[in-house]
Parts: structure tokens; C-alpha cells; sequence
């Protein structure tokens, strides 16, 4: 009798250990979310502050500039490292920034 009783308290006692790891989880997973979230939008922006250099660069009156040069390779280098970061996390929607990113380089 005391035996049930112990057993069905462990088992109980389990359940509620097995939901609370379940719900720490599930909100982890949403910031990480969040973060993945703010590594993206940074890695758009990142994009779109490199094209717009490729295009200065690009011009008759900025062509072969040293000072130009420099902070393009440095912009790619940056975009390059924060794109590392965004494939670090593992969620479905990184196939679609590879993808768009194969994209790119393809126009590129």
C-alpha cells in the first residue's frame, strides 16, 4: 500500500518536473527567435549598406579609392561574419537567406 502511494506520488511528481521542462523549453526557443529575428534584420541591412558602397565605388569619381576600398572590404567582411551567425541558428528559415544569398552573389 505504501509502495502505490509512493509511486504514484514519483509519478506525479515526474509529470509536473516533465511539463515545467516543456514550457522552459518552449520560451526559450521563442527568444532565440527574437535573436535570430535581430540577426536577420541586421544581416538585410548590412546587404543593402553593401550595395549601396558597390555602387559608390562603382562610380567614375570614387573608382580606385584606397579609403573606399578599404571600408568595402571591411563591409564585406562584416557581412560575411553576421551571415555566419544567422546560419548558426538552427531554424528553417535559414535555407531561405542561403538561398537568397546564392541569389545574390549569382547577380553579383
Amino acid at each position: 500500500m505504501m509502495t502505490t502511494v509512493l509511486f504514484y506520488l514519483l509519478l506525479f511528481l515526474s509529470l509536473l518536473i516533465n511539463i515545467g521542462a516543456a514550457w522552459y523549453v518552449r520560451e526559450m526557443l521563442k527568444q532565440m527567435r527574437v535573436y535570430y529575428d535581430i540577426f536577420s534584420d541586421l544581416n538585410f541591412m548590412i546587404k543593402n549598406y553593401r550595395n549601396h558602397l558597390d555602387a559608390v565605388y562603382e562610380l567614375d569619381m570614387f573608382y580606385g579609392d584606397t579609403t573606399l576600398s578599404e571600408l568595402l572590404r571591411h563591409t564585406r567582411d562584416l557581412s560575411e561574419d553576421i551571415q555566419q551567425y544567422v546560419r548558426d541558428f538552427p531554424f528553417d528559415d535559414v535555407t531561405e537567406i542561403r538561398d537568397e544569398d546564392n541569389l545574390e552573389q549569382e547577380e553579383v
